[in-house]
C-alpha cells in the first residue's frame, strides 16, 4: 500500500485486543519499526506502557483520562498496577476489563465478523433548495436505489421504509418544516422497483408546497436475512424473483454505477449535491482523465 498508494499501513501483535491496539499505535509512529510492532511479553510491554499516555488507551474516553490524571495516573503503566476495586469503582466493569487487559488477561473477544445491520440510511442534502414535487420524488428513488443495492450486497431484505424530509433550518427568514412517514411493508423485500413505490408514496403523503426543501432521506429498517421470512397463518409466502436485481446489479458492477437504473431517478439530476472537494478519478473516469496542453514552438506552423 505504501509503495502503490502512498497509504502507510501498520499493524501491532499482542497477546490482548488491548495491547495489539497498543502496538498498532506503536507501529504508526516509530519509524523503525516498518510498520509492524510486536509486544511479545509482560515484561517488554511494561516498558512501552510506561511511555503510553492514559488517554491513548483503547476504551478509554476523555473524561475518564481527566478523572484518572486527577488521581496521579498518567500513564497506562500506572492504571495496570492500580487495584481491581479501585479501578471498578472509577471505571466500572468496562475499566476493569481494560485494565485486566493490559496485564495480558484477554477479556475483550475477537470479533470475527461484524454485527449485522440493523439499518440502511441513504440521505444527502441537495445542491440547491428544491421546491417542487417532482425533484423530490426523483432524489427519494435515487436515495432508495442506492440504499436497495446496500440491501443486497449484505444479502438482506428490509421490512419497513421509513422517508424524511426538511427544509434548511439555518436560514430563519424562511418558511420550516420537516416531516417522516414510516411505512411496514406486507413481505420483507430488497426489490429495488417494490420499495420505490412504497418510498413515493411516503414522499406524497408528507409533501408540502412552498417550502425551499434542503434534505431528503430514506431509512430502511427490520433488516431481515434474505432467505428468512415470517410465515403467516392466511397467507401464502411471498414469491420472490431475484433474477432481474441481480442482473442489474451485475450490470452495473461491470460497467459503472447507474448504468441501469430506474426511470424514477430521472437523468438530469439538477437537485444533485455539488461535490465541490470531491477528489478527481484519473484511474477510474474517462473524462477526468488528465490531458497534458501540447505546447509549441513560435516558428511552428499547423498548416
Amino acid at each position: 500500500m505504501q509503495q502503490r498508494t502512498g497509504i502507510p499501513v501498520s499493524i501491532g501483535f499482542g497477546p490482548t485486543k488491548t495491547l495489539a491496539k497498543i502496538a498498532n499505535r506503536l507501529a504508526k509512529k516509530n519509524s523503525s519499526a516498518a510498520g509492524i510492532f510486536v509486544i511479545t511479553d509482560q515484561q517488554s510491554a511494561d516498558r512501552l506502557l510506561a511511555a503510553v499516555p492514559v488517554g491513548d488507551i483503547w476504551g478509554i474516553g476523555r473524561r475518564h483520562a481527566a478523572r484518572l490524571k486527577k488521581q496521579a495516573i498518567h500513564t497506562a503503566l500506572e492504571l495496570k498496577n492500580c487495584a481491581d476495586t479501585w479501578i471498578r469503582k472509577q471505571l466500572t466493569v468496562t475499566g476493569l476489563r481494560t485494565a485486566m487487559e493490559l496485564r495480558g488477561i484477554p477479556c475483550i473477544s475477537l470479533e470475527k465478523a461484524g454485527p449485522a445491520k440493523k439499518s440502511i440510511c441513504t440521505s444527502r442534502s441537495f445542491g440547491h433548495p428544491v421546491h417542487t414535487l417532482g425533484d423530490m420524488q426523483e432524489a427519494v428513488a435515487t436515495y432508495t436505489t442506492q440504499a436497495s443495492y446496500k440491501l443486497r450486497c449484505g444479502s438482506l431484505r428490509t421490512t419497513v421504509v421509513d422517508v424524511f424530509i426538511r427544509t434548511n433550518s439555518f436560514k430563519k427568514d424562511e418558511p420550516q418544516y420537516c416531516n417522516r412517514r414510516t411505512f411496514p411493508l406486507p413481505a420483507p423485500s430488497s426489490h429495488t422497483a417494490t420499495l420505490i413505490k412504497v418510498a413515493l408514496a411516503s414522499l406524497e403523503a408528507i409533501y408540502r408546497p412552498g417550502y425551499r426543501y434542503q434534505k431528503a432521506g430514506v431509512l430502511l429498517n427490520g433488516l431481515v436475512p434474505e432467505n428468512y421470512e415470517q410465515l403467516r397463518l392466511f397467507r401464502a409466502p411471498a414469491t420472490r424473483d431475484t433474477s432481474l436485481m441481480k442482473a442489474v446489479d451485475e450490470i452495473n458492477t461491470r460497467w459503472g454505477r447507474d448504468t441501469i437504473q430506474p426511470a424514477a431517478a430521472g437523468l438530469t439530476k439538477k437537485w444533485c449535491f455539488r461535490q465541490m472537494r470531491k477528489s478527481p478519478a484519473y484511474t477510474t473516469r474517462w473524462s477526468e482523465l488528465p490531458v497534458a496542453k501540447a505546447s509549441f514552438p513560435e516558428s511552428f506552423s499547423m498548416a
